[in-house]
């Protein structure tokens, strides 16, 4: 006899606290992956990655690895590892997947504080959420990576800030009742 029949189906509640650290989670975890792939694939290199090694070695960097390979098979070309860990709608490392997953955390959050949709990190959120989704990767390309790089780490940290003044250092009296 199951000492927790029933448990499977029965949902565990997430509140506030919950949905703040999974906002942590994604944000840093965008941040970080946009990072290694500024280094790794940026025009502040003299050339760019190709050696078989050290793609390897970016993908496991980014716990990517068996994944990639699931996707890709063994062909490592750093146009694939570009479109994997920063356009991939499923993969939970990507940065499209964190920010889809910031904006929706977000907004539960917002709704659950009474705050209005054009609260600032919410809405910043959305922004960048959409410009991953609709990102095209030849035109990253054409462009160098970099700039689109830069603009998704500046509006993550765009989100840090706003959630932080929203959230944490808000005036007490907006939130009290009259």
């Amino acid at each position: 006899m199951h000492l927790f029949k029933g448990a499977a189906d029965a949902t565990m509640s997430h509140g506030e606290g919950w949905r703040f650290l999974l906002l942590g989670v994604y944000l840093e975890r965008a941040q970080l992956i946009g990072s290694l792939l500024e280094v790794c694939f940026g025009d502040g290199r003299k050339r760019a990655i190709s050696d078989h090694f050290a793609l390897t070695n970016v993908l496991r960097m980014s716990c990517a690895l068996e994944p990639y390979l699931r996707a890709y098979t063994a062909e490592m070309q750093p146009r694939y590892i570009l479109q994997f860990l920063m356009l991939d709608e499923d993969f939970p490392r990507s940065m499209r997947f964190c920010t889809a997953q910031m904006e929706s955390h977000l907004r539960a959050i917002s709704r659950r504080a009474a705050m209005s949709a054009a609260a600032g990190p919410e809405r910043i959120a959305g922004r960048l959420a959409a410009r991953l989704q609709y990102a095209d990767l030849d035109e990253l390309e054409a462009q160098g990576p970099s700039a689109f790089l830069s603009t998704v780490l500046d509006e993550c940290a765009a989100i840090h800030r706003a959630a932080y003044e929203t959230f944490v250092a808000y005036p007490l009296e907006e939130r009290l009742p009259a």
